[in-house]
């Protein structure tokens, strides 16, 4: 993918699960950035968009939708995610539909109106989109803090070792981050962290 030649630039906020990427995010869309969540645009297209329904009953088997066709996403979440293989071939059927609602997005957006495109995603490096941002800030935590936050939230330990397998290990994507910033500590720290940013990127 090439960079796009709208000036507004593109900032990526991506981590491992529970590093915290959407405090971070909704630090930097309280400082004027627009901010989006590429979970937000997988969960409306699993709800909303007929044909990627269609394609995942089709590559999973009916089952896993509602009798209407909509998308039953219990039945999906039993069928695909504890098997790291389906989950791969899952994300082959929505990484390309989030990349290209993310390009539909940018295109309407004026710099006067906003300071910067600022995009959550997790899978950044391991989806090879990295390409088409301007800058990438990689959130990072250690992994007792991180597994504790996932289980406040309602994960079992199974299932947070399942995802965790799933991303490239931080020490692996730093180089190829503009900041990388340690959240280990609170979220008035975390904020912190976003204005400085912010700041370095004369936002």
């Amino acid at each position: 993918m090439t960079k796009g030649s709208c000036p507004l630039r593109k900032i990526a906020i991506t981590g491992n699960i529970g590093a915290g990427k959407s405090t971070f995010l909704h630090s930097l869309e309280n400082l004027g950035c627009y901010a989006v969540s590429s979970d937000d645009l997988v969960h409306q297209a699993l709800n909303e968009n007929r044909l990627i329904q269609k394609k995942i009953g089709e590559t999973f088997g009916k089952d896993v939708l509602n009798p209407d066709n909509t998308m039953n996403k219990l039945a999906l979440a039993e069928k695909v995610f504890q098997d790291i293989r389906k989950i791969k071939v899952l994300e082959g059927l929505l990484h390309p539909h989030v990349m290209k609602e993310l390009q539909k997005i940018y295109k309407h957006l004026s710099p006067a109106e906003h300071k910067a495109f600022v995009v959550e995603i997790p899978l950044l490096f391991e989806g090879g989109f990295e390409d088409w941002f301007d800058t990438v800030i990689l959130l990072t935590a250690p992994l007792s803090i991180r597994r504790r936050r996932c289980i406040a939230r309602g994960f079992s330990e199974s299932d947070f070792a399942l995802r965790e397998k799933r991303f490239i290990p931080d020490h692996a994507k730093i180089d190829k981050c503009e900041f990388v910033i340690e959240n280990g500590s609170n979220p008035q720290q975390l904020q912190k962290q976003a204005l400085r940013v912010a700041k370095e990127l004369s936002l």
